[in-house]
């Protein structure tokens, strides 16, 4: 395997890792993180990402549907 493969799948592993311990820092079972994921992507047709462009825009779409995701799972909560 090459270098730069083994450095992509180490970056996927140390993702994957990030994402386990976020969801063990929320204290939401995997099943609560799949939906919290579901509600960020059916927020994303909501969002208008007027001139936004770039990696800069795509990072500001993203936060805004996980917060988005965020406030409907507190809200369902309640």
């Amino acid at each position: 395997m090459s270098e730069q493969a083994e450095l992509h799948l180490l970056k996927h592993r140390v993702a994957e890792l990030e994402e386990t311990v976020e969801i063990i820092d929320r204290g939401m079972s995997k099943k609560e993180s799949r939906l919290r994921d579901e509600f960020a992507m059916a927020s994303i047709s909501g969002i208008n990402p007027g001139k936004l462009y770039g990696d800069e825009g795509i990072q500001s779409i993203a936060t805004q549907a996980y917060k988005l995701a965020d406030a409907m799972m507190e809200a369902r909560g309640k």
